[in-house]
């Protein structure tokens, strides 16, 4: 449910949080946005969202539920949903006339212009050219905005790069040092973080921390989604449950695979896995989607894999393989993933999701920014690189990190604690480096 304003934004200036999404069926965006939020609400005060959808909205008390915010708290929503109809006051066309004269055009540029500071985190892993110029000049529209206008700014932990494109690796460069200050959420991307910079790297506001969803609650769904997990134990009759994310962004188009540079066929791989996970132990397999959309093979759904994938099993395995279902926010993936034996996926806030509940994890990874996030808790031999591994050599690496699920959940307990702590450190940092910019 969701509460529109009649009245104007508030007086006092507040900091906004941009490149997030509270409503997005992509969870690990949703994840981002509720941790962000979660982490900066108790150290700035009130903070307003900058999403992409229309007008200004206040926050639902379901929202700030899912945040773990109770009690008298406040955010507005503000929309900016960049359209194509130039004549709407958060049309890309005024957004880009704000960014490049400094002048306040437009809904989106009026807001940063207001605000005390702008805390982006580019959809966690968007900053970087892997998707595309279009996605890339959308998620730092909002940062070029704030450095026309003179508003400080602060890149949130998320991953950098890959820059293989000189113009955007420029571009990135120059955004990242005229940055308040720049967080990496992990060891690997502040090494691109270092690189990019060059001469301009500045230890004292270019940090490494952790991804922020490794604070984001855990909150249990609806009885009815919960009740996957029973009916997989029921099947299993004692043996180990397992669960795996296929990522609808690589399974479902045919040649989506071959885009991201994998060896072998991406779907096939998967459902080599999950019959030789059937196999090797697993009394039953819980498929868990992290994008909640339906559609078929030109969508990003993972509800769309799973379903081709629980299909294309043998009559026998599909027996033992149930798709979780009946939750809408990344708090509650994270109850349901809490409750199985093991877990791997493909989407970066899904296993995410695991490692954080202390769940033996694994993934089967489509690009860099997974790997430091794991060798952080001491399990960066469970990763997966498709692109280096044929298909056959992924599904026994990851039926092996399956057999191997006691040692490596003992790695990532000992040092899950200590990743904490850090997400609570950087935020920490961050609010340091704003206060003593003002």
């Amino acid at each position: 449910m969701r509460f529109d304003l009649s009245s104007a934004l508030p007086i006092q200036p507040r900091p906004i949080i941009t490149g997030v999404d509270f409503y997005n069926p992509n969870l690990g965006v949703s994840a981002l946005g509720l941790s962000a939020l979660a982490l900066l609400y108790p150290r700035l005060g009130p903070c307003d969202v900058m999403d992409w959808r229309r007008g200004v909205r206040l926050a639902s008390p379901e929202i700030l539920r899912h945040a773990g915010l109770t009690g008298n708290t406040s955010t507005n929503f503000i929309g900016w949903s960049q359209t194509r109809k130039f004549w709407r006051s958060d049309s890309a066309l005024f957004a880009e006339i704000a960014r490049r004269t400094g002048v306040p055009i437009g809904s989106g540029a009026k807001a940063i212009r207001d605000c005390s500071v702008l805390l982006d985190v580019s959809g966690g892993d968007s900053f970087a050219d892997i998707y595309g110029r279009l996605r890339f000049v959308r998620v730092s529209r909002p940062k070029w905005m704030a450095a026309a206008m003179g508003t400080p700014y602060v890149l949130l932990p998320q991953t950098y790069g890959p820059y293989e494109d000189r113009g955007m690796r420029r571009e990135a460069a120059d955004i990242i040092a005229n940055a308040v200050c720049a967080v990496a959420r992990d060891a690997r991307s502040f090494d691109v973080l270092k690189d990019v910079l060059g001469n301009r790297f500045d230890p004292t506001r270019h940090l490494v921390g952790t991804d922020m969803a490794f604070r984001l609650p855990t909150i249990d769904p609806p009885d009815a989604a919960l009740a996957v997990v029973e009916r997989a134990r029921d099947i299993a009759k004692g043996a180990a449950v397992a669960g795996f994310n296929i990522s609808g962004l690589i399974a479902n188009a045919d040649d989506s695979w071959r885009a991201y540079r994998f060896r072998d066929n991406y779907f096939a791989t998967s459902l080599k896995l999950v019959t030789r996970l059937l196999a090797s132990g697993a009394g039953a397999v819980v498929l868990l989607p992290h994008v909640i959309i339906r559609g078929g093979a030109q969508t990003e759904s993972d509800i769309h894999a799973s379903e081709r994938l629980l299909a294309a099993l043998a009559p026998a395995d599909r027996a033992r393989v149930v798709i979780a279902n009946g939750y809408e926010f990344p708090t509650e993936a994270k109850a349901i993933i809490r409750r199985l034996d093991w877990f791997s996926g493909s989407r970066l806030h899904a296993t995410i999701g695991s490692l954080s509940n202390g769940v033996s994890t694994a993934t089967i990874a489509y690009s860099d920014k997974a790997r430091g996030i794991f060798e952080a808790l001491g399990v960066g031999d469970t990763v997966a690189d498709p692109r280096v591994l044929s298909g056959d050599e992924v599904v026994e690496h990851q039926v092996r990190c399956f057999i191997n699920r006691e040692t490596h959940r003992n790695a990532i307990k000992e040092r899950l604690p200590n990743i904490l702590a850090i997400a609570d450190r950087q935020m920490d940092d961050i609010t340091r480096i704003i206060s003593a910019k003002r």
